[in-house]
């Protein structure tokens, strides 16, 4: 497919476009490119790539949760960004930018049918979702007598949870930082 094509050839040059970004003629050239949007349009494809058809692998609900909460809440995190560039600097990306979106809007579609039906087959079952509810979580974090902070975001907002995460941990000896997927009652 077009996709394909297109987003291993950004994937294979992502390196490629890193360098010329961070590089000194990236910025004093004269007709200048993004590379920077490059970079971010190759990481899409990258992601978009690594995780297309995975709802076919699914099995059960946890499968999705845990797809979700190790590799999913990229996949939202990247189709954010992707939806927020504009072209800037004369470059125009419109067509792999439209693409890119598109098959973005496509995964996400079949991702969610098909967690739709996984929790339509366990729609009799007193708890679909085997996760630890929040407030057990919590329990469990809190005996531990440390100073604790704790943030509760929605389950579509994991990918700004892994953010915040992510920026708590910066530069800090050790991991400060956790996100934990539970469910609410």
């Amino acid at each position: 497919s077009g996709f394909q094509v297109v987003a291993n050839r950004l994937d294979r040059n992502l390196v490629f476009y890193q360098a010329h970004a961070a590089g000194f003629w990236g910025a004093r050239a004269g007709e200048k490119v993004a590379w920077d949007k490059l970079v971010t349009i190759a990481e899409a494809a990258g992601i978009l790539l690594q995780n297309q058809g995975i709802e076919t692998q699914w099995k059960n609900i946890e499968d999705a949760i845990e797809w979700y909460t190790k590799a999913g809440w990229q996949l939202d995190q990247i189709g954010e960004r992707l939806f927020h560039m504009e072209n800037e600097g004369g470059q125009d990306y419109g067509e792999i930018l439209h693409l890119l979106r598109k098959t973005y809007q496509k995964m996400l579609d079949a991702a969610n049918q098909a967690f739709s039906e996984l929790l339509h087959e366990k729609r009799h079952d007193d708890r679909p979702i085997k996760l630890p509810y929040a407030g057990e979580s919590l329990l469990e974090i809190l005996k531990e007598k440390e100073p604790t902070a704790v943030f509760i975001l929605d389950a579509c907002r994991f990918d700004l949870a892994e953010r915040i995460a992510d920026r708590l941990n910066q530069g800090e000896p050790e991991l400060r930082a956790a996100v934990q997927p539970v469910v609410a009652p």
